[in-house]
């Protein structure tokens, strides 16, 4: 998805504190932001593989398995259910971390992760390991996890 990982916390942080503020300009921004993330969430479902998965280049069936996009899209799809409560964005996080599961090695440690894209139209070659991707797999599951206790 094209909305930065950055901008997700950003909006979970911001939804905490709107209740501090009456701020309207503070409100208007917070949904103009809500706004895009649902856009964006609705927009990226119809990619999501059958596995769970999303493909390193997205819309491209013979295109590999990317880990990377998995997880991001994860925290996209939960970010979405938390301002919308939908169940079908709840539903697709939960099935990129099944996804995730299967790219799991037994130590723990998350493969197929896309590491080296220098920019658009210059695609990795390299999928591996990454601890960015291990730490928002964990943080996408804890997220998960409480929304379904």
């Amino acid at each position: 998805p094209p909305l930065a990982p950055g901008n997700l916390f950003t909006l979970k942080n911001l939804r905490g504190s709107i209740s501090k503020t009456k701020d309207p300009d503070f409100e208007k921004s917070l949904k103009e932001l809500e706004t895009i993330v649902l856009k964006t969430a609705n927009d990226t479902l119809p990619y999501q593989k059958q596995d769970g998965g999303f493909n390193a280049m997205m819309g491209v069936e013979s295109s590999r398995h990317d880990s990377s996009i998995t997880c991001l899209a994860g925290l996209l799809f939960h970010s979405a259910y938390t301002i919308s409560k939908e169940e079908k964005f709840i539903s697709a996080a939960k099935n990129c971390i099944a996804s995730l599961m299967k790219s799991t090695r037994r130590n723990g440690e998350i493969d197929f992760c896309q590491g080296d894209t220098k920019g658009i139209g210059l695609y990795a070659k390299t999928f591996d390991i990454m601890p960015f991707v291990q730490g928002l797999t964990i943080r996408l599951a804890k997220e998960v996890h409480k929304e379904i206790l």
